[in-house]
C-alpha cells in the first residue's frame, strides 16, 4: 500500500496547487465566464483534495478506498454558463490575457488527467485504481470546459480583427 499512499500524497499536493492557481488567477481574469470558471474550479480542486485526504487516511488505517458519493468534478455548470454569457463582449486586451490564463489552466488539467491515468495503471489496489480513474474523468471534464472557453475567446478575437487565420 506504500505505492498507493505515495500516489495519493502527491495527488493531494497537485490538487492544492491547482486550487491555489485558480483562486489566485480568478482575481485577475476579466471575462465573467472565465472568472466564474476559475472560481468554480478552485472549489472543485479543494473538494478533490478533501476527498483524497480522506482516502489517504482510510488506506493508512487499512480500510479500502471508497468511491465518492457524488461526482466532484461535473463540468455541466461551466457549459451552461458559457452558453448564457457573451464571450464576444470582452475587449481584445482583456481577452488576450484571459486567453493565456485559460491556456495555462487547460495544461494543468491535462497534466492532472494524465497523472491520474498513469497512476491508475501503476497501482496494485483495484479500489485505488478505480478512484484514480474517476479523478482522471473529472479532470478531463475540467479540461474540456476550459478548452471550450479558450476556443470561444480565441475565435472571438479573430472575428473582432475581421479574419479567421486558420
Amino acid at each position: 500500500m506504500e505505492k498507493e499512499l505515495n500516489v495519493l500524497n502527491f495527488a493531494m499536493g497537485m490538487e492544492l496547487e491547482g486550487q491555489s492557481f485558480y483562486d489566485n488567477y480568478s482575481k485577475s481574469v476579466k471575462n465573467p465566464t472565465a472568472k466564474q470558471l476559475f472560481e468554480d474550479l478552485s472549489k472543485m480542486e479543494t473538494a478533490h483534495y478533501e476527498y483524497l485526504k480522506s482516502q489517504f487516511e482510510n488506506i493508512s488505517k487499512g480500510k479500502p478506498a471508497e468511491k465518492p458519493e457524488r461526482d466532484l468534478g461535473t463540468p455541466e455548470i461551466f457549459n451552461k454558463r458559457a452558453e448564457q454569457q457573451d464571450v464576444k463582449s470582452a475587449s481584445f486586451e482583456t481577452s488576450t490575457s484571459d486567453i493565456s490564463l485559460l491556456r495555462m489552466a487547460y495544461l494543468i488539467e491535462d497534466d492532472f488527467m494524465n497523472f491520474y491515468k498513469k497512476a491508475a495503471d501503476n497501482v496494485d489496489d483495484n479500489g485505488v485504481r478505480e478512484m484514480l480513474l474517476s479523478l482522471a474523468d473529472w479532470e478531463s471534464g475540467h479540461r474540456a470546459a476550459l478548452k471550450k472557453q479558450y476556443t470561444a475567446m480565441f475565435e472571438s478575437n479573430w472575428n473582432n480583427m475581421g479574419f479567421y487565420p486558420f
